[in-house]
């Protein structure tokens, strides 16, 4: 029977996936009624190069299921604050669709620490990198296989990966 998929194994991850995703989206709900404090802005530090070390995986998150995540590639998506005008919306458009349909494996690009704690309860992979920071964007690359970094909102393209 190695090989073939597990119609029941599937089913149960899937099931899985969408409790997850019914437990992010409450969470998100509760950040709109009650904001979170917002520290003062501190410029992100710049991240030296990874040298000799292994890259480190990024995970599909607890609110998707893929058969195969290991084969979708690795997209950045830089996060503004939370009291940016559009940011939870937004938030939740991308987990909307990322639970419905895996399309990569978010790594979520903050520069204030306050989202840390929601995506890490949830199983996505977070890093703080300033906006438009290519220096930073190319340190994340070789140390998680960055293909590309988008923002949240309107989905610009900030940094693509050289090569294949």
């Amino acid at each position: 029977m190695e090989g073939r998929p597990d119609p029941a194994r599937e089913a149960e991850l899937a099931r899985q996936a969408a409790d997850a995703y019914a437990a992010l989206t409450r969470d998100l709900d509760a950040l709109s009624v009650r904001p979170p404090h917002v520290p003062p802005r501190r410029p992100a530090k710049a991240v030296a190069p990874p040298t000799g070390l292994p890259p480190l995986p990024v995970p599909l998150s607890r609110i998707a299921w893929h058969p195969a995540p290991e084969s979708l590639p690795v997209l950045g998506v830089l996060i503004p604050t939370v009291n940016t005008r559009g940011t939870l919306p937004a938030l939740g458009r991308l987990f909307a669709a990322h639970h419905a349909s895996p399309f990569a494996r978010l790594l979520l690009l903050v520069e204030t620490l306050e989202l840390l704690p929601l995506f890490g309860r949830h199983g996505f992979a977070a890093a703080r990198a300033g906006a438009e920071d290519p220096a930073a964007f190319e340190a994340l690359a070789a140390r998680h296989r960055l293909r590309e970094v988008r923002t949240l909102v309107g989905a610009t393209c900030l940094w693509r990966a050289e090569g294949p």
